[in-house]
């Protein structure tokens, strides 16, 4: 009896073994570095007000929303996005499992407030649609995250310290 419950427990634990290898198995889509310049470009025409340009660099899979609901969007949601020089070097994009989220923060990501840009793709190749998040809570999302494709990495500038050499008294 011992030797029939041992051979079960080796035989599940062989089969809840490779069940589990299976999921890890699941194939990730490519991403495409084009989505970044792609991403970056979108953004800086959404600055100058170009919206309709924007929309088309975007290219949307399901379509783009009118020129002006994306406008509304845009204004409603990014409350910051016409105070001042946005950064466009620093993104990253991340999968989760189920979508790439590239992730633009629109000023240098020195704090958790930032507000960032995002765009979703779920085949690595083309959007399928934008949102907004504070970067703290994207630098949450990605973290724990294999998959993570840096553009350009934000690097917040070393500390520098200087030796005072003065002459003594």
């Amino acid at each position: 009896m011992k030797k029939f419950a041992s051979l079960f427990l080796i035989l599940m634990l062989c089969m809840g073994g490779s069940a589990f290898a299976k999921n890890e198995e699941t194939e990730i889509p490519a991403f495409e570095d084009i989505l970044f310049e792609n991403a970056k470009d979108s953004l800086w025409l959404i600055v100058n007000g170009e919206y309709e340009l924007a929309l088309k660099l975007l290219d949307f899979v399901e379509g783009a929303p009118s020129e002006q609901d994306f406008e509304a969007y845009i204004r409603d949601t990014f409350l910051t996005i016409e105070d001042g020089e946005i950064q466009y070097e620093v993104a990253v994009a991340y999968y989760d499992g189920e979508l790439w989220t590239l992730a633009i923060p629109l000023y240098e990501p020195d704090d958790k407030e930032i507000e960032t840009f995002l765009l979703f793709s779920e085949d690595g190749q083309r959007f399928v649609g934008c949102g907004y998040m504070p970067w703290g809570e994207v630098e949450e999302l990605y973290a724990p995250l294999y998959d993570v494709i840096w553009n350009v990495e934000y690097c917040p500038e070393d500390a520098v310290i200087c030796v005072d050499e003065g002459k003594d008294a």
